[in-house]
């Protein structure tokens, strides 16, 4: 719907150029500024959740760590997905703000499961940012004083970047890079493997992990070249001193196929949905008795 909207909105303008009124379009725009509205409020207020979806350690079973994804629960429209209201937030200079709940939100969360004994030192909590906070200083200073509030160990943040939002940056963005590396939080590059990919980057980017798109091991169990495909990307990946996530495992056969060409960790909805926090503790519990009996 927020699209459409998008999309008439556009229309809408390039014909009242023309001076062409189409009261349907009219519509359209008011219903988007309303939306805006409503996401401006839900920012500052109630509406927005965070679900974490596990990141698994291939060997043990064990959750390493969990990727926060934002959802909107509206009052009237019921819940409304990232790739509905992301693009409305980028258009609208809210990103910013967005981006900074999400990160209040699951550092404390972490923080909250700490306290409980819940989770232990090495589990990690993976926060997607946009390439607008690496066009911000601000943004270093907003990690930097999220951390000393909840007193939450660097190393167990992992900051998430699209390859593309990489490739594509400027000195400023590097910079950014460096000065999040120096507060000692993890750099992963999301979305690995979309078609930006280059040894060059990866070897002189601070960046920890890639997580490799899930196009990339689509094929693996009913391919057979795909798990020499899968291995070379994970040779070139390893070269460059870093370590791979593989996303989008939907079966057992990716996940065991993953674990004996040596991969290391993967996310996918064969370990697990992403779920509320409340739902965590469960699972961790769950994946600790099997590795136990294992």
């Amino acid at each position: 719907m927020e699209a459409d909207v998008a999309m008439y909105a556009s229309k809408a303008e390039g014909q009242n150029r023309l001076h062409v009124f189409e009261p349907g379009l009219l519509l359209i725009r008011r219903l988007r500024s309303q939306l805006l509205e409503d996401l401006r409020a839900a920012i500052k207020g109630n509406g927005l959740v965070l679900h974490y979806q596990p990141v698994v350690e291939l060997g043990t079973g064990r959750i390493e760590g969990v990727e926060a994804l934002i959802r909107w629960d509206h009052a009237t429209r019921g819940r409304i997905m990232p790739d509905e209201f992301i693009p409305l937030a980028e258009e609208a200079g809210l990103i910013s703000e967005l981006g900074l709940w999400v990160l209040n939100t699951a550092v404390g969360q972490l923080r909250a499961w700490i306290d409980a004994d819940v989770v232990d030192s090495r589990f990690s909590v993976r926060i997607n940012i946009s390439a607008t906070d690496l066009q911000s200083l601000q943004f270093i200073e907003d990690v930097r004083a999220v951390l000393k509030e909840t007193g939450v160990r660097p190393e167990q943040v992992v900051l998430e970047l699209t390859e593309a939002a990489i490739v594509r940056g400027n000195d400023l963005d590097r910079y950014s890079l460096g000065g999040l590396r120096g507060l000692g939080v993890g750099i992963e590059i999301d979305d690995f493997g979309t078609g930006y990919s280059s040894i060059s980057y990866l070897r002189r980017l601070p960046v920890d992990r890639v997580k490799v798109d899930r196009s990339l091991i689509e094929g693996l169990g009913t391919d057979p070249s795909q798990p020499a495909l899968v291995a070379a990307i994970l040779q070139l990946v390893r070269a460059c001193g870093l370590e791979a996530v593989w996303e989008g495992v939907e079966t057992g056969e990716q996940a065991e196929h993953l674990r004996n060409l040596g991969c290391l960790s993967a996310q996918g909805y064969f370990f697990s949905k992403p779920v509320p926090p409340e739902r965590i503790p469960a699972l961790l519990a769950e994946t600790s008795s099997e590795s136990n009996r294992g």
